[in-house]
């Protein structure tokens, strides 16, 4: 039982931490990174990790996991605006397809959340 009360305590912490640095990019939109798009109810489910610095896009690689490759002799494919890592394979087509008709990030951007998608400030890094 007290391993447990600990247990919900130190969640309880780790929220408050992110949600006051969630609030703290913001705030400051100049301190964060990047931007996690997801879609669903609530926060719903992170589709991809989008940054507005021209790059690669690559796919499925999450928090350190191994990224999964393309069949061999595939291009890399490059956007002159952003690099985008997307981690869902049924929403992967869709995202390529939104970033090959837009002409700029904010582009982009709009087109996602006019398909029903969520964009938020996050500080991480793509590298």
């Amino acid at each position: 039982m007290a391993k447990t009360w600990w247990a919900i305590k130190i969640a309880v912490v780790g929220l408050f931490i992110a949600f006051a640095g969630a609030s703290a990019c913001r705030k400051t939109p100049s301190k964060h990174v990047g931007w996690y798009v997801s879609k669903g109810p609530g926060i719903g489910m992170v589709v991809a990790w989008i940054d507005d610095k021209p790059g690669k896009v690559t796919r499925g690689q999450v928090g350190g996991l191994k990224q999964r490759r393309p069949p061999p002799g595939t291009p890399v494919i490059m956007n002159p605006f952003m690099t985008m890592n997307t981690t869902d394979g049924l929403s992967e087509g869709a995202l390529q397809k939104l970033a090959e008709q837009s002409t700029s990030f904010q582009d982009f951007v709009d087109k996602l959340e006019k398909e029903g998608y969520r964009v938020e400030p996050w500080g991480g890094s793509l590298d």
